[in-house]
């Protein structure tokens, strides 16, 4: 078969490309949560196209069969990102929250849920099932006054036979990854307090679980002393705990083994530079799995690329299950033991989109995909495969800069040597998160029209040690922007590339305006979605997750009133639009409750009265993250025409 000879064109952002702002929206669906019935042998995940988030079930013949009715979507606003969606009980069925905040459990057969509970202050995620007793595990929300300091959050445990829902675990701010061990007798869960964070705080408690729904001989296991913990799973035996700690620079996995007086470190030679469990602002993360007494699955996270391996206990070895084209992105609750020799993973690799697998953990080449998220199938000579850039950004104190680069790629359209083309930089959300190289189809709509596309893991991105996410505490909006701008130039500087455009969501949008008042020769344009203009409002108005979060990231230790409202001005871009030159987009929902719309508003009045170049694109209820489908298309048209105005 002969391949068509492409045409040399220096018509960036005119590319003709068959990824369309419908496929985005509507042909692509997103996948989480695998889940496996041990009595029944059917697996689960979760499949959101749209606003709606369904329950898929796996029979064992392989065929997939959507289980939940189709007026419920399984989800839960519990820390306001949402958290841990559901789980299977012991006789089969499921239990989850719906959109409604209410408990249900769902007969999959059927295709009908009964309401177990329904409060209009209290809200439930992350549960948990044993496989002995009708009690299940989850972490209750409790607003019945509603002001982020007084929203209280507990561990509640849940009868599914009598109704029953009892405050087992509280007194802490939060809750994380509450866990059964098998039979039940044993709980696991971590918990935290203000003002610290998740990141740095995160301890690990035990306790013997009763019958009547109660705990006692509770038992600190790790954390504390800024040495973070996360991810408590029990082994199969019932008794030997797993979980992840970071008492290096990196996050390595630990066991506590039955009749030890201390967890000890499961040393993996190879991989001291690596992350091993996640430690993510949606609660539930589950990386790694017990497969069998021997053998460990667990995402490991290496300068921003996560690879799935299998790890030998008998002699702490490990291999990888899959080629980074296949595996190379595994976030939030990704892994799920099926049986002794098979994991269900959710993820995606460069050259692969979002799929779920199930993973063969003997013969790797028995390795098959169960459901991808795409039915369409496009031209290898279309689709961009990133590159790790690690480059060089003068302090203080001097370090690295790292993230994953598209360059413009199509499979009608070569670069034209002679005229250099655009750049999207794109900064990641948390900002405590970090951005993968798996395959991106809203990345691929900008490449393959033209645009080169860089994601950038700024200082304080997670995947990258300790010591890398730490340096941003204090200098929120002053290193991670100097981080862009170094990228920016640095890109320049090599001769391909023209103009620069910045860009990012919540954290990224907050970046975004940052940069565009501290560096305003860099970026010739910038779309701020979600973001912070004004952070004394924002501390003043946001969840309680994070109202405790601003002053980590901006102030010093010890800092006085008057020093925080002259740093958070000092930091709010707000106050510099004077400074600002690019033309700025702003997209933002108007029922966002962790950055409230006004922070959009209140710049893009500034500018207009300053005569800047702005616009504001409201959406109807939606909240921070923009996933209703006309958010989606509308942000993503909106962003396209922005960047063929400013970046051509």
């Amino acid at each position: 078969m002969m391949l068509k000879k492409k045409t040399i064109s220096s018509a960036y952002g005119d590319w003709e490309s068959p990824i369309s702002s419908d496929f985005v929206v509507s042909k692509m669906r997103i996948l989480a949560a695998p889940r496996a019935c041990p009595r029944t042998g059917r697996a689960y995940f979760t499949e959101t196209n749209g606003a709606r988030r369904t329950i898929v079930q796996v029979a064992q013949d392989g065929s997939l069969n959507e289980v939940l009715p189709e007026d419920q979507s399984c989800q839960n606003a519990v820390y306001e990102y949402g958290a841990g969606l559901y789980d299977v009980l012991p006789d089969g069925r499921l239990i989850f929250s719906d959109q409604d905040n209410a408990v249900r459990i769902l007969e999959p057969d059927a295709k009908y849920s009964s309401l177990l509970a329904r409060s209009p202050v209290l809200r439930y995620s992350s549960f948990h099932a044993n496989t002995k007793n009708p009690w299940v595990l989850a972490i209750e929300e409790d607003h019945t006054d509603d002001a982020p300091s007084r929203v209280q959050n507990h561990l509640v445990a849940i009868n599914i036979l009598t109704g029953e829902f009892k405050r087992a675990v509280s007194g802490a701010d939060f809750y994380w990854l509450p866990q059964f061990n098998a039979d039940g007798s044993k709980i696991a869960w971590l918990e935290w307090n203000h003002p610290h964070m998740f990141f740095d705080a995160c301890k690990l408690y035990t306790a013997d679980f009763r019958l009547d729904g109660t705990v006692s001989g509770v038992r600190h296991i790790a954390g504390g002393n800024g040495e973070s913990v996360t991810e408590p799973r029990w082994g199969l035996d019932g008794a030997t705990l797993f979980f992840a700690q970071e008492t290096s620079g990196y996050r390595q996995l630990f066991r506590l083994d039955p009749g030890s007086a201390a967890p000890r470190e499961i040393k993996l030679s190879g991989l001291e530079a690596s992350e091993l469990g996640e430690v993510y602002f949606f609660e539930g993360s589950r990386t790694f799995v017990p497969v069998t007494e021997r053998f460990l699955a667990a995402v490991a996270t290496t300068n921003g690329a996560r690879r799935l391996l299998i790890i030998d206990l008998e002699d702490d070895s490990w291999r990888e299950a899959a080629d980074g084209d296949v595996l190379c992105q595994l976030s939030w609750d990704a892994v799920a033991r099926l049986d002794d020799s098979h994991v269900l993973v959710v993820g995606s690799g460069t050259g692969v989109p979002q799929a779920v697998h199930k993973i063969n953990i003997h013969q790797p080449e028995h390795n098959k995909i169960i459901r991808l998220s795409v039915d369409e199938q496009f031209p290898k000579e279309l689709i961009a495969t990133p590159d790790l850039i690690r480059l060089p950004c003068e302090g203080p104190p001097n370090h690295s800069v790292y993230g994953f680069f598209w360059k413009p790629t199509s499979d009608k359209y070569e670069l034209d040597a002679s005229a250099p083309f655009p750049l999207i930089i794109n900064a990641h959300g948390g900002p405590t998160g970090h951005t993968g190289p798996g395959l991106s189809y809203r990345i691929q709509y900008f490449t393959s029209r033209g645009y080169g596309y860089f994601a950038m893991n700024y200082t304080g991105s997670t995947g990258h040690g300790r010591d890398y996410r730490n340096a941003l505490w204090g200098n929120w909006g002053l290193v991670d922007t100097a981080d862009a701008a170094a990228a920016a130039n640095w890109f320049v500087q090599l001769g391909s590339i023209g103009k620069v455009g910045i860009t990012g969501l919540s954290a990224g949008g907050y970046n975004t305006l940052q940069c565009l008042t501290r560096f305003p020769d860099t970026f010739a344009g910038g779309v701020c979605a979600s973001g912070v203009s004004e952070l004394k409002k924002f501390d003043e108005k946001t969840h309680k997750l994070e109202s405790h979060y601003t002053p980590a990231l901006v102030l010093p230790k010890d800092a006085t009133d008057e020093q925080r409202e002259e740093i958070y001005k000092e930091r709010s871009a707000l106050y510099q639009v004077d400074k600002i030159k690019a033309p700025l987009l702003l997209v933002h929902g108007q029922e966002d409750t962790i950055v409230p719309v006004e922070q959009a508003r209140l710049i893009a009045d500034s500018l207009k009265e300053s005569g800047k170049e702005v616009k504001i694109v409201e959406f109807p209820g939606d909240g921070h993250m923009l996933t209703h489908p006309e958010s989606v298309k509308g942000w993503l048209e909106e962003e396209e025409k922005w960047w063929r105005k400013t970046l051509r």
